[in-house]
């Protein structure tokens, strides 16, 4: 056999040992030193050959396995300027392989520019190997069609990582920093080096987050964690708020340390990066180091606590005293101790962390807020951690709150946030380059998250949930973006809802005579508003107005039942009126509309209390109005009837059997219908 050139020979002999069944390897390749043509090669089987004798065997535990059998081989020669079999051997002295496992063996194993390419791909979109590697034998119809393993997967990925590391960790980051300013000229990048003249501290800025910045930096949230990198290097995110509530990121930082140092340089390279533009409130957790690098950088910014952190520590510190007495009482039944001591202890550090939080968010007086801090400080045995945080009280109370511009953001929660968010792309194991890749897919999903918001604010129109909204909210409902916009009209229906019922001035007419019970609305999925960051404010607020209107509630039990008797008495003696006098009633009862309408009555007031017939009618709504004017109608008719009857006068007995029978006899059954009682009705009769 002749082949032009030992590729075309090689080419041979794969195909032939697929077919056939076993590996075959490259012996030796003989070229001319002229030219570099190959004069002879030697192709073999990859049992060809035996193992060398080491000295070391005997020490050898788990020697590996023998794969050598002094096996076949075909070596060529060059004649003619082609090369020629000059030597084959075609017996095998061990088994052959199977066809189904022709892709396992290592000649036939072999990763292509396209395969390689799709690998890359796949890493770089956070795709793990083998879910990449599943997806490749499945495009190709089945791992035996697949031209390479898992294993060779794998490998191919370290070997990529370790070309791209040839630089080392320093050099391969500057080599990132300098491609993203080819690409951007706006990227900025910042190193602190050391007294070994070591890079220590790392910052950098893209040219989209220093634009985000320059639009929505009021409000900035900081915030480190550990486990992203293979150094364990603290990892620092500056985030907020854009325009739909959703997170952009201002700026990142690799550290070497959290020290007050670190974080000044940090801070102020932040500041040159942004043109100096110092953000309205800035978040951190209790840092001491942290907090004493934001006061000298951010001088004029408020600085505020997370107030999940303070919560956190709360649960940690504060306990109230306990009683020595009852628990020498109690060392008896010491399996029933320990079940009532842990209920207490949760009982009682549940009651001291409620005044804790209700310190926290709900007093906005700054007296009341005094108040309620020194009662909780009896509770407290151990005092040391509250006077510590009731030193710094201006930045995290609400109270000392009140003209700080926070857009709703309490604590570092986008931090933690995003934080999460990269700790499912990262690995404690990742190198630098690894890093900044999976960093850059982080950010890039965030910024997906706000184009999606985007085009559906422009697809979607806002909710008005009024039928005949006023102008400004329709103005609002064209500036605002949909999450600001929600807010915003939850606000203005409050303000409705507050002004709605002056004190000093009666209704007008059409309100009581158009008054509607509003229908009720069942909840679901899709009806159901979603709540904004103000909600939640209102709910604190609504608490505690029905804690103090408890109170106010039992105070007035006793009076609302005197109120109810003397009602029942009143609603009697209006039913036995004449008809001529409910007439009267109905066109004079405009004064006591107003009274009524003043005193902010409840519907349970209306029902159970004294009030008119012509406000009842009024302000009920429309099936109470049919009831209680056919009840009216009822007691009329029966009340006149029941006068001629008295009268003994033969004509009227008549017209009352002949003519008034049948309407007796409907509206009997009518009051049936509206379901009034029979002892009401043989009353009336």
């Amino acid at each position: 056999m002749e082949f032009k050139n030992s590729d075309e020979a090689w080419a041979f002999w794969l195909s032939y040992s697929g077919q056939k069944g076993f590996e075959v390897r490259k012996r030796y390749t003989n070229k001319r030193p002229s030219d570099g043509k190959v004069t002879s090669c030697k192709f073999v089987c990859a049992n060809e050959g035996l193992r060398s004798e080491d000295k070391r065997d005997h020490l050898t535990k788990f020697p590996r396995a023998e794969t050598r059998t002094d096996c076949m081989n075909v070596k060529t020669d060059r004649k003619n300027g082609s090369l020629i079999v000059s030597e084959v051997v075609l017996e095998h002295n061990h088994t052959l392989h199977l066809p189904e496992t022709l892709h396992l063996m290592v000649s036939q194993r072999k990763i292509s520019e396209l395969q390689a390419f799709e690998i890359g791909m796949a890493d770089d979109a956070g795709i793990g190997p083998k879910s990449a590697h599943e997806l490749a034998s499945r495009q190709v119809g089945g791992r035996p069609n697949l031209s390479y393993t898992l294993r060779d997967h794998k490998n191919y990925l370290r070997t990529k990582r370790q070309r791209e590391m040839a630089y080392g960790q320093a050099g391969s980051m500057l080599k990132y920093f300098q491609d993203k300013i080819a690409e951007n000229p706006s990227f900025q990048y910042a190193l602190q080096m050391d007294c070994e003249e070591q890079i220590a501290n790392i910052f950098w800025v893209d040219a989209k987050m220093i634009m985000e910045y320059a639009h929505f930096g009021d409000v900035v949230s900081f915030d480190t964690t550990f486990g992203t990198n293979k150094e364990s290097r603290p990892f620092g995110v500056f985030v907020g708020f854009n325009h739909f509530r959703e997170t952009v990121v201002f700026g990142a930082a690799l550290m070497y340390d959290e020290t007050f140092a670190s974080f000044k340089w940090l801070f102020e390279a932040f500041l040159n990066a942004h043109k100096g533009q110092v953000p309205k409130t800035f978040y951190t957790d209790q840092d001491a180091a942290m907090g004493k690098a934001v006061g000298e950088v951010f001088k004029e910014a408020w600085h505020g606590l997370c107030t999940f952190h303070i919560m956190q520590n709360a649960a940690k510190h504060l306990h109230e005293e306990k009683d020595e007495d009852n628990k020498k009482e109690k060392k008896k039944d010491k399996k029933k101790e320990k079940n009532e001591e842990k209920k207490r202890k949760e009982n009682e550090e549940t009651s001291v962390l409620t005044d804790f939080s209700a310190c926290m968010f709900e007093y906005e007086d700054i007296a009341e807020f005094e108040q309620k801090f020194d009662l909780m400080r009896k509770k407290v045995s151990k005092q040391t951690w509250l006077d510590s945080i009731y030193k710094c009280k201006e930045k995290w109370s609400e109270c000392y709150m009140k003209d700080v511009f926070t857009l709703g953001m309490r604590s570092t929660q986008l931090s933690e946030s995003l934080n999460n968010d990269l700790k499912i792309h990262f690995k404690s194991d990742f190198d630098i380059n690894r890093f900044f890749k999976h960093f850059d897919r982080v950010v890039q999903g965030k910024r997906n998250t706000e184009l999606n918001s985007e085009f559906d604010s422009r697809k979607k129109l806002p909710k008005l949930c009024m039928r005949r909204p006023p102008p400004m909210l329709v103005q609002a409902s064209k500036l605002y973006t949909p999450g600001i916009f929600e807010a915003f009209q939850g606000e203005y229906e409050r303000s409705l809802l507050t002004n709605a019922i002056p004190t000093d001035a009666s209704p007008p007419d059409d309100v009581l005579t158009n008054a509607r019970l509003k229908k009720k609305v069942v909840e679901t999925k899709t009806s159901k508003r979603k709540r904004t960051w103000l909600d939640k404010k209102h709910k604190i607020r609504k608490k505690r107005e029905k804690i103090e209107e408890v109170g106010e509630e039992a105070s007035s039990g006793s009076a609302q039942a005197q109120s109810q008797a003397h009602a029942q008495e009143q609603v009697a003696n209006d039913s036995v009126s004449s008809g001529k006098g409910t007439n009267d009633s109905l066109s004079s009862g405009k004064g006591k509309e107003s009274e009524v309408y003043n005193a902010n009555l409840s519907f349970t007031q209306l029902l159970t209390g004294p009030i008119t017939d012509d406000a009842f009618i009024g302000l009920c709504s429309t099936h109470i109005q049919e009831l209680y004017i056919n009840l009216l109608q009822f007691y009329t008719y029966t009340r006149t009837a029941g006068v001629r009857r008295s009268t003994g006068s033969a004509e009227v007995e008549r017209r009352d059997k002949d003519g008034m029978g049948a309407g007796w006899e409907q509206q009997r059954r009518r009051g049936r219908q509206l379901g009034v009682p029979a002892s009401f009705r043989e009353d009336a009769e």
